[in-house]
């Protein structure tokens, strides 16, 4: 193994720095990158977020979604939405491109199966 290894990548420190306390699951940015905290994270601590892997996370409920459909993160709803919903539409803090669709969704559907990309997300500001 390379002596420069340092660790899988799948999992990261993230610094709270929101301004407020993070549950377990919730999800959370730092630049381009969107993940889920693996922990409770206090406002100005440190803690685990996965980076890659699939959650079941908020969707706009207005939406259906198929599997491998194409997700950006909504941030000022705080949900996954699709591409072709958000297209030409981003607002600041919004990470376009960031996740798949693991699973199909229905429209009415609250929360879906989210595939994370890391890395691959573009923030807008």
């Amino acid at each position: 193994m390379a002596t420069t290894y340092q660790y899988r990548g799948d999992k990261i420190s993230w610094e709270n720095d929101t301004g407020d306390d993070v549950s377990s699951g919730d999800v959370v940015k730092a630049g381009r990158l969107v993940g889920v905290a693996l922990e409770d994270i206090p406002e100005d601590a440190t803690g685990t977020v996965a980076v890659s892997g699939v959650f079941e996370l908020a969707k706009d409920p207005n939406r259906e979604w198929n599997q491998g459909e194409a997700l950006s993160w909504d941030d000022s709803e705080g949900r996954f939405d699709t591409e072709s919903n958000m297209s030409g539409d981003y607002s600041a803090g919004d990470v376009e491109n960031c996740a798949s669709a693991a699973e199909d969704a229905e429209d009415d559907a609250e929360t879906g199966m989210v595939l994370l990309h890391p890395g691959r997300g573009e923030l807008h500001t």
